[in-house]
């Protein structure tokens, strides 16, 4: 659809999806734009969230002004034009040298990506602020930071960890920003011990 778009409206469409499937609450794991909307889920909707894991995100993507020019050069030129810069950013240095067609297949799937779909996610993202309602998360939470990620780096993450009561800290390395592609394995640990630690301790979602 047409944007732009905002995090309550894109946590809005995860709950009708949780309402269509007649799930009642679930664990949600989130990366980046998904861990945004994570976050807010997890404030304003706990009765659906029984816990959070959020990957290589930010309670606030900031300053405003590069996600909207972002989206406007994306409207312009298409958002294959930035794709190959956008997929930089994703992966450490010596997986890039070391795995081209895993790059390549990421460039393409943002090529893949719809124009309005990308550009009104950016909006998204420029217009969140979710610090304030960190304090409200009281599911068990994960957060995971990669250690070479330049867009949510770990000292920005760590912010997001201390401002939630129920949440654990851990970082990868070597990772970039799509972390769970990068460490999948140790990745799926975490995530597995999470799960099982949610399930024995439940927060306020429950």
């Amino acid at each position: 659809p047409s944007g732009p778009y905002t995090m309550p409206e894109l946590g809005d469409d995860v709950v009708a999806l949780l309402d269509s499937l007649d799930i009642g609450a679930a664990h949600y794991v989130g990366l980046s734009l998904g861990g945004a909307v994570g976050q807010w889920l997890a404030a304003n909707r706990p009765d659906r969230i029984l816990s959070v894991a959020l990957l290589c995100t930010s309670a606030a993507f900031q300053p405003a002004q590069p996600w909207l020019d972002r989206a406007a050069a994306v409207r312009k030129d298409g958002v294959a034009s930035i794709a190959k810069s956008i997929v930089e950013r994703w992966f450490s240095a010596e997986l890039a040298e070391a795995d081209p067609a895993l790059v390549d297949r990421h460039v393409a799937m943002v090529e893949g990506t719809t124009d309005e779909g990308y550009a009104a996610c950016c909006e998204a993202l420029a217009t969140w602020d979710g610090r304030d309602d960190l304090a409200k998360i009281g599911v068990p939470t994960l957060v995971i930071a990669g250690e070479e990620d330049p867009a949510t780096p770990p000292a920005k993450m760590r912010e997001l960890a201390d401002g939630i009561a129920d949440s654990n800290f851990r970082v990868v390395s070597p990772g970039a920003h799509l972390a769970n592609v990068e460490r999948a394995d140790e990745i799926n640990v975490l995530i597995g011990e999470h799960l099982t630690r949610a399930a024995s301790n439940p927060g306020s979602g429950t």
